[in-house]
This record gives C-alpha cells, sequence and structure tokens, in this order.
C-alpha cells in the first residue's frame, strides 16, 4: 500500500531548527518535532485497511533514518497504531488490531510541506 499525499505544513521555528541542526544531531531533533504533531498530521488514510478509525490515544512513531539533502529532509518513521473496526451488526463489539506501518517522509524546510507513503 502506498500513495502519495500532503498534509499540513510544520511552522517556521521547526523549519528552521530542522534545518540548522547538525547531522548528528538531525534524527533527534525530527523525532521531538514529529512527535510534537497530532494524529491528523500524519497519513491515517494510508495506514487503516479494514475501514476502521485509529484509536487516538493507541499510536506513537519511532524515527528509522533521516538524511538531509539542501532544503530537504526524507525520513523514514515505524508507525505504531491501533486500528479500530466497528462490527458488522449492532450487537457486534468494535474489533482492535494492533498495526505497524514503515512511513516515508519528504520535509521541505523552505515550505514546511509534508509529502507521505507509507508501506508495510
Amino acid at each position: 500500500m502506498t500513495g502519495p499525499a500532503s498534509y499540513p505544513s510544520l511552522g517556521r521555528a521547526d523549519r528552521q531548527s530542522l534545518q540548522a541542526a547538525s547531522e548528528s544531531a538531525l534524527v533527534a531533533d525530527l523525532q521531538g518535532v514529529l512527535t510534537g504533531l497530532p494524529l491528523d498530521a500524519f497519513p491515517v488514510a494510508l495506514c487503516c485497511d479494514r475501514g476502521g478509525m485509529i484509536e487516538p490515544e493507541g499510536w506513537s512513531i519511532t524515527l528509522l533514518s533521516a538524511r538531509r539533502i539542501d532544503h530537504t529532509i526524507h525520513a523514514r518513521l515505524g508507525f505504531f497504531f491501533t486500528e479500530v473496526v466497528g462490527g458488522c451488526n449492532c450487537h457486534d463489539d468494535p474489533i482492535r488490531y494492533a498495526e505497524y506501518r514503515v512511513l516515508e517522509l519528504t520535509l521541505d524546510c523552505q515550505t514546511g510541506g509534508l509529502d507521505w507513503r507509507a508501506s508495510g
């Protein structure tokens, strides 16, 4: 499952901080910025393959890698979440699935634009 998507941009302070970060600090700084984002900043529609929704308190990210090329940061993240799927009948309880996706992020440090791809 892959597909490009565009999501809300990062603020100017975060963009400038990431652009100025040393190569050794980039991963930790990016992890901090991404951890502070709300769930709707991530490509949740690309992650749910059972037609459910992501439990708002049941998700976390781990930064797997990051590299900067000019004004662009390319990163791979591990996205852990719980997909909640409603039952088919009124008397069915929702079913929860623990899931994991690898997300690929391209961040434009000049505009703050976030472009995502989801796989795995």
